[in-house]
């Protein structure tokens, strides 16, 4: 990889955590404005970047209605437009761009979540068939800890329509969680983000991982990044169905019709162990005189066909 040509300036002073996605044949850009140097106020703001590097001017996202506490300003586009997300004062709002790069709807955007207290840092992706907004969340413990909280996540169609608006728990407990982002493909999408594990030898945070199926809703698979166990515990051999098509052949199996059973040798000769089963029929014995597991199977087995 090279770079083409030297670094371009883009935007105005006091930019801050940018996001970029493919636009038509170059980019959209997106990033937080603050007002100045040591100001807590910001703007959500975008612009288009051409193939070539040349960006368009800047504009705002929210174009009327700010009170300039926007922040986590982030973009995913669907192929045919984009959907901006922000936080706005303690909400998630967003606002669609059309395909040439225009805002539509509202001036003001709309809201994905306003739930009590604070919603913040949000971020978005395109899953194939619906965008999938994902962010921190203060509803329940405004207090855990700056910038940690819960996650939560919702879809948002490209009518604007939003799947959930309580939002649908990612990560909700006790534990400081938060700083989520999200990626989607094929219909699915999966969601990263850092949550405090207390482990030794210290607590630390840690990434943790859930993978959300078509159907939108997340599985946690906590930060081993491995699918959750579905708990089928079926064997090879087994076919899934009662009665004798699923049995498997064990070692030792005399292959002996239905009714009848391993043959039991009474007699005290020395074709048979301390107990009492046939050496000859096939028992794989240890050294304690006891029949093997295997050879007990077998006797379950012709014991269960003789009384059926």
């Amino acid at each position: 990889m090279r770079l083409d040509g030297a670094p371009r300036l883009l935007g105005g002073n006091y930019a801050e955590k940018p996001d970029v996605s493919a636009f038509g044949t170059g980019w959209l850009v997106t990033w937080a404005h603050r007002h100045s140097h040591n100001s807590g106020l910001r703007d959500a703001v975008f612009t288009l970047v051409a193939a070539d590097g040349t960006p368009t001017t800047e504009e705002l996202v929210r174009t009327t209605g700010s009170v300039a506490k926007e922040s986590g300003v982030n973009v995913a586009t669907d192929g045919n437009g984009a959907l901006i997300v922000w936080s706005d004062n303690g909400d998630v709002r967003g606002r669609f761009v059309d395909n040439s790069g225009a805002l539509v709807g509202d001036a003001n955007g709309f809201v994905i979540s306003s739930q009590s207290n604070e919603q913040f840092d949000p971020d978005v992706a395109w899953d194939g068939t619906t965008y999938v907004v994902a962010w921190t969340d203060w509803r329940a413990h405004p207090t855990l800890e700056p910038g940690e909280g819960d996650v939560y996540a919702t879809t948002v169609d490209v009518t604007g329509a939003v799947g959930d608006v309580a939002g649908t728990v990612v990560d909700a407990d006790d534990v400081p969680a938060g700083n989520v982002v999200v990626a989607g493909a094929d219909g699915r999408s999966v969601f990263f983000w850092t949550r405090l594990v207390d482990a030794a030898p210290f607590g630390a945070f840690r990434l943790q991982t859930a993978y959300a199926p078509d159907d939108g809703g997340p599985s946690d698979t906590g930060d081993t990044g491995v699918p959750a166990d579905t708990g089928d515990t079926s064997v090879p051999g087994d076919t899934g169905e009662t009665g004798e098509t699923g049995d498997t052949e064990v070692p030792g199996d005399t292959g002996a019709p239905e009714d009848t059973e391993p043959s039991v040798d009474t007699d005290e000769s020395d074709d048979t162990d301390d107990s009492g089963v046939s050496k000859e029929a096939g028992c794989s014995c240890g050294t304690s005189g006891r029949p093997s597991l295997a050879w007990a199977l077998v006797l379950s087995v012709a014991v269960l066909r003789r009384r059926r």
